[in-house]
């Protein structure tokens, strides 16, 4: 689980910059959908953390 946990929270600071780029060059678009994929992967983080408890 734990090696599951350092690909997403990498994957989350990938998709971070990605936003802050995509903002530089005002696309809300590409920002709005990256957000909701952060927002998912922090979801699955977030359950699998209770569950490993």
């Amino acid at each position: 689980m734990n090696e599951k946990n350092e690909q997403v929270t990498k994957t989350l600071e990938m998709l971070r910059y990605q936003v802050k780029r995509y903002q530089a060059m005002k696309n809300g678009l590409m920002c709005q959908m990256l957000n909701t994929q952060i927002r998912r992967l922090e979801n699955t983080l977030n359950l699998s953390t209770v569950a490993g408890n």
